[in-house]
């Protein structure tokens, strides 16, 4: 038998193993390309983020990947996606020039979306959502969301909180009715201004400074029209009394939206009552990080 063997340091190549082995010519053996980490991260309102390891290699070469966790153990990961608890998942793949590994949250990082109001009301009474010009008054009406989080996500849950900085609150107005006008219309917006909002009888409950006035032009029944809240939002959850989102605790935000220059027979109604269609969802700034370690080999796969 003629070939090529050579050992470990310290390691006699004659008695030698294949575990003590650095290279024998009559077995296959990975050639390292590139042995490197990288570190991504999620942004706030997005559920999940990757980073690129460029080989340019020109073909689909064999490599091992690993997720670096926050304790610096590494996990080695396969081309499939891989559960790290009940809602992230982990992938990688490979192309000729690239391989993409891609942490995903299963949820929005930072984000709370509340697909349903809690309470409602309209300046005639009813639980609803109707702001506009009927061609004989004017409609306000006033809207309330509790449980200020994103639920219980494996210890990950996000509660809105006392002093926190807010990116963006928009409060997605659903049309399941409108009037027969198709001039564009204004409508204006105010927050509750109280510590927490739970329920809403009228349109008594005192306003926020902060609100914003804005266009709504001719949508259609289906359609939605989004109402920036943000700074109202800020505005209430500065308050030194706010009560936010703690798991098991009693919170509340609320709105006034209140008909502007409106034409006549300009309306818009969101007339289910609870369960609703009309949503909110605050987004506060900041990022999650994650990192991944690829070693990439020479050797063909593809």
């Amino acid at each position: 038998m003629y070939g090529i063997k050579v050992s470990n340091p310290g390691v006699d190549v004659g008695t030698a193993d294949l575990r003590t082995i650095s290279m024998r010519s009559d077995c296959n053996m990975f050639k390292v390309h590139s042995d490197g980490t990288q570190t991504g991260t999620i942004q706030a309102g997005q559920s999940k983020g990757t980073v690129t390891f460029t080989h340019g290699l020109g073909y689909v070469p064999a490599f091992w990947a690993y997720y670096v966790d926050t304790d610096g153990k590494q996990r080695q990961l396969s081309n499939l996606p891989v559960g790290i608890d009940y809602t992230s998942s982990l992938s990688t793949y490979a192309g000729t020039n690239t391989i993409i590994c891609e942490y995903n949250l299963g949820y929005n990082y930072n984000q709370i979306y509340k697909d349903m109001w809690n309470d409602a009301v309209d300046s005639d009474g009813y639980q609803r959502l109707y702001v506009g010009n009927d061609g004989i008054a004017q409609k306000n009406c006033g809207v309330v969301y509790t449980g200020l989080n994103n639920g219980d996500i494996l210890g990950t849950t996000f509660n809105l909180q006392y002093g926190q900085t807010v990116g963006t609150a928009i409060l997605d107005f659903y049309v399941s009715s409108k009037g027969t006008t198709i001039a564009d219309g204004t409508v204006r917006h105010t927050g509750i201004d109280a510590d927490q909002t739970l329920s809403i009888s009228n349109m008594g409950d005192p306003d926020t400074t902060a609100g914003g006035t804005q266009t709504v032009a001719n949508i259609g029944v289906g359609d939605r029209f989004g109402i920036n809240v943000t700074s109202a939002v800020q505005e209430i959850i500065d308050r030194a009394g706010f009560v936010g989102g703690t798991a098991g605790t009693a919170s509340g935000i609320g709105f006034h939206i209140y008909a502007g220059d409106t034409p006549a027979n300009k309306w818009f109604m969101d007339s289910a009552e609870y369960p609703s269609d009309t949503s909110l969802t605050i987004t506060t700034i900041g990022s999650a990080v994650f990192s991944f370690r690829v070693v990439i080999f020479k050797d063909k796969i593809v």
